[in-house]
């Protein structure tokens, strides 16, 4: 249809065979739903007046088509849509433009050329959209929008989701969880984006007079600064910006105290903590994780989410594969204690659910530990154990217990799932085999600890 049209000086408004027509470009988004890019109708008369006055309302009729092609979002989502159609458009139209200078030289770009190339039509559509959201909404949500649109002012959730998606398989839910807590606190305190590292520096400083402990601000500042720089990255704000948390200085430092360095459990205590667990009813769950975080200084959630097949046997020795932790030397392969083999074997072979931790229920970030977590709490508290001692001071006692065998960091390393140190061990080296981490482990001893199955319920 767009062949052989003649322009009026009318915006949308062409002749065509003696007879007006109505024009819409479609918008880019919506053009799956179209056979053409552009949509074109017969006005039905040659008088620019009653054309004029017909086309306003087709016009009125296919912008409200395209809305509900978008179907329903809210009022930031289509002020993005907008945003990033404009920019778009912004590009092609220069193209546009230039390729008409170089095949039109003496050529002026008047008003029936623009609208010819259709030059600024998502423009156009946008401006009735605000008018609309002013007439429906008001004016105060129009201004807001077409701030967002049109100013440099991006609202601060606006790709939250976007940026979460993008650290799914790289970070543990937990953590992500996490930076969507920090993300939303820094909503709160600025709405909308950029800012400046003043403002950093002050928010800084409220939440220091809060007496927030400095390892939570910098936690919070630091999602704060890989998300900012997600929004540089994407072009979202501008790159060529700075990140304003970037370089920011705490001064609130806290004295370190002997009273609140966490303690590593010594074998007493252990043996304390394992006789508790097997005297307390039910709940043989309990009792096996203080086991096997005894014997292999794993992590909690490590612990809770190994599955029978993840037990497995290596050059004759049984070991346990960690396949999801919190850092790449995280994953790694535990031999299993000697004294440990029945406990592990049992709970491989009578696995109702294929744990060895079975039945624990999961947190909507998708952690198995957080219940075995807060009985271990109250078991130590019981015990007269303060919050000094916690179920990754087994990793410290552990960690202590191979260095008192004199044993080299990077071997202590492997075990535990820390970085190993050095250009060699730490880059070259692929670490003990698993009957020599075996040899290394089995040397470790809790004596007078009674390693045995205990007989109990199973949490359902």
């Amino acid at each position: 249809m767009s062949g052989n049209k003649q322009p009026t000086g009318k915006r949308g408004i062409y002749w065509k065979s003696n007879t007006l027509y109505a024009r819409m470009v479609v918008p880019r988004d919506l053009r799956e739903h179209f056979d053409k890019g552009e949509r074109w109708k017969s006005l039905q008369t040659r008088d620019l007046k009653t054309a004029e006055y017909r086309a306003s309302q087709l016009f009125h009729q296919w912008r409200a088509e395209f809305d509900k092609l978008r179907g329903s979002t809210s009022a930031l989502e289509e002020a993005l849509r907008w945003k990033r159609s404009l920019e778009e458009e912004k590009r092609r139209d220069a193209d546009l433009m230039a390729a008409f200078k170089r095949e039109n030289p003496y050529s002026e770009l008047t008003s029936a050329v623009v609208d010819d190339l259709g030059l600024g039509s998502e423009r156009l559509g946008f401006e009735h959209y605000i008018e609309k959201i002013e007439r429906t909404k008001g004016r105060e949500e129009a201004e807001a929008i077409a701030n967002v649109v049109l100013g440099g002012m991006l609202p601060t959730l606006s790709y939250l989701d976007e940026w979460k998606g993008t650290l799914e398989g790289k970070l543990i839910p937990r953590t992500i969880k996490q930076h969507d807590t920090r993300i939303k606190r820094l909503a709160d305190r600025f709405p909308a984006l950029p800012i400046k590292k003043t403002e950093v520096a002050r928010w800084i400083i409220d939440l220091e007079s809060q007496d927030m402990a400095e390892a939570t601000i910098k936690g919070l500042i630091g999602g704060c600064r890989v998300y900012y720089n997600y929004l540089l990255r994407m072009g979202y704000l501008d790159p060529d910006g700075a990140n304003p948390f970037e370089h920011q200085t705490f001064t609130k430092k806290k004295r370190a105290s002997k009273k609140d360095k966490r303690k590593a459990w010594e074998p007493e205590d252990v043996i304390k903590l394992v006789d508790a667990a097997r005297e307390k009813k039910g709940d043989a769950n309990l009792h096996d994780l203080i086991l096997l975080g005894a014997y292999t200084g794993a992590r909690i959630e490590e612990l809770a989410r190994l599955r029978t097949e993840d037990v497995k046997r290596k050059e004759g020795v049984l070991y346990l594969s960690i396949e999801e932790a919190k850092s790449e030397a995280g994953l790694r392969d535990i031999p299993v204690h000697k004294d440990l083999l029945p406990v592990v074997e049992n709970l491989v072979e009578h696995s109702p659910d294929g744990y060895l931790l079975p039945y624990e229920p999961v947190t909507e970030n998708g952690e198995r530990s957080s219940a075995l977590g807060k009985r271990f709490g109250t078991l130590k508290r019981k015990l007269g154990y303060d919050k000094r001692y916690v179920f990754h001071s087994l990793r410290k006692t552990l960690s202590t217990l191979l260095e008192r065998q004199g044993y080299h960091h990077n071997q202590a390393a492997q075990i535990l799932g820390h970085e190993k140190v050095g250009m060699s061990f730490g880059t070259y080296s692929d670490g003990l085999t698993i009957p020599g981490q075996a040899k290394l482990l089995n040397k470790i001893s809790y004596e007078g600890l009674k390693v045995q199955l205990k007989e109990g319920k199973r949490r359902p």
